[in-house]
């Protein structure tokens, strides 16, 4: 697994992104950052869903993360984002309906504690996961439900500092491999047939991994939210 540790990779993105086929985005977002007016962009059918998470604050990330994915989205199809059909598949996963003749881009997102994570290809799959964490609890317990014995092993010989930071790498590639092909790793080493894995630096103490068709490029872009037009949609130059 490719390991990026530079967080000066990072650094505003475009407001028109353009993604060519080999290429990979990832943006990453501080949901409080956020303006609430950006969830006008949202469906009824994502309003409702928002409405059915109880708790104050997760109901807002959600709405958050859900309006910064739909402006991503609008911006490189060029398309209103208030227009765009986000289709679930079998499993869940969001999907863009296109027209057709259009290039399929393939995305998905992860948030965790106010933090976002995007990623976007033209090349196939793709898988994200983001996990930012400050409690503490019996890691080895759950990598031994989680990873096969080989790397349970590996993560019970280290100190309690390096479990953590060893275990949360683990499990974000685990879920990522996930995201990307609807069958999880059991353990966190890269192995044949595996997709291509990128670990990420991201905000404090927070780790992420993607999972994908192995890219020519990648961009590392912080998410600028857009100002908004009196309607409430997102205004952008030319």
């Amino acid at each position: 697994m490719r390991t990026i540790e530079a967080e000066q990779l990072w650094v505003p993105g475009p407001a028109q992104p353009r993604l060519a086929g080999g290429e990979m985005h990832l943006w990453r977002a501080e949901l409080s950052e956020v303006p609430g007016a950006l969830a006008a962009l949202l469906s009824a059918d994502e309003r409702e869903r928002a409405g059915r998470i109880i708790a104050g604050a997760p109901r807002e990330l959600w709405r958050s993360s859900r309006a910064v994915l739909r402006d991503l989205l609008g911006r490189y199809v060029s398309a209103d984002p208030t227009t765009l059909r986000l289709t679930p598949d079998s499993r869940g996963k969001p999907t863009l309906d296109l027209r057709v003749g259009q290039t399929p881009i393939h995305f998905n997102l992860s948030h965790s504690r106010g933090s976002a994570l995007y990623a976007f290809s033209r090349s196939g799959p793709i898988g994200v996961d983001l996990e930012r964490s400050e409690r503490t609890f019996d890691y080895l317990a759950v990598a031994r439900r989680a990873f096969d014995a080989a790397e349970s092993r590996r993560l019970s010989q280290l100190d309690q500092a390096a479990l953590r930071r060893e275990f949360l790498a683990a499990w974000t590639l685990r879920e990522a491999y996930f995201k990307y092909g609807g069958r999880s790793s059991n353990h966190a080493r890269a192995r044949p047939g595996a997709p291509w894995a990128m670990q990420l630096t991201m905000f404090g103490g927070a780790a992420a991994v993607v999972a994908a068709v192995a890219p020519r490029t990648v961009d590392q872009w912080d998410y600028v939210a857009p100002e908004l037009s009196a309607d409430g949609s997102p205004t952008r130059p030319r």
